[in-house]
């Protein structure tokens, strides 16, 4: 393999492409959920996205040659560190294959970049923060993740631990069905506000979809 070369994002078109890779890495993996380009677009849009007000963030893409072959942010969350009174910058959208040398290089560029701002420390992935997708999946590979989850190969935790980086905690997440039963505490609870609060449930009457829309905005 020839030397891994990691570009940051600076056009349209090279965005295009940070945006796509993963549906490339993960074209294979049955349970991989792409994500809605154009929802994806807006996410990246400086101008469209509040969050960029209060943070500052770099997009890199990683070259073998001319095949892309990861990706990696960083960010500076600025509100996150005045609010924590720390002094961090996150990694986060890391993707690439099996390969620690990929790897490495994402995360070393991602660690330089962010101690250049003035970081003290590094933390991710934070897809930017905790409002968005975090950490990294660890278990649960037998299903597709649902919304606002995060999602990658069990590689892809292990090449970052081998880079260096250590676990800060653990998140949970736990599924809920129409087949599991519903918590009798919580369910009083909702009974009591629905009828204190007048409130009705009923399913969405898709003959008069625009209608309900209207009623819903």
């Amino acid at each position: 393999m020839a030397k891994i070369e990691v570009k940051e994002v600076e056009s349209s078109s090279q965005l295009q492409k940070f945006i796509e890779y993963p549906n490339k890495l993960y074209k294979d993996d049955p349970n991989y959920v792409a994500p809605l380009t154009m929802e994806r677009k807006e996410f990246f849009d400086t101008k469209k996205n509040p969050f960029y007000k209060f943070a500052k963030v770099k997009l890199f893409l990683a070259y073998d040659g001319n095949k892309i072959v990861g990706r990696i942010a960083t960010c500076i969350n600025y509100s996150h560190n005045e609010y924590h009174e720390e002094n961090i910058g996150s990694f986060g959208f890391f993707d690439c294959p099996d390969d620690f040398e990929i790897a490495s290089t994402l995360l070393k560029v991602a660690m330089i970049t962010l101690k250049k701002e003035g970081a003290e420390k590094m933390r991710g992935p934070l897809n930017f923060s905790t409002n968005h997708e975090c950490g990294f999946l660890v278990d649960g590979f037998d299903s597709p993740p649902v919304v606002m989850m995060t999602y990658n190969q069990p590689y892809l935790p292990k090449l970052a631990e081998k880079f260096g980086l250590k676990k800060v905690m653990d998140l949970l997440a736990l599924r809920l069905t129409k087949d599991d039963p519903m918590p009798p505490r919580i369910l009083a609870v909702a009974q009591k506000l629905q009828k204190r609060n007048n409130i009705t449930i009923r399913s969405l009457n898709m003959k008069k979809f625009d209608e309900e829309i209207k009623i819903a905005m």
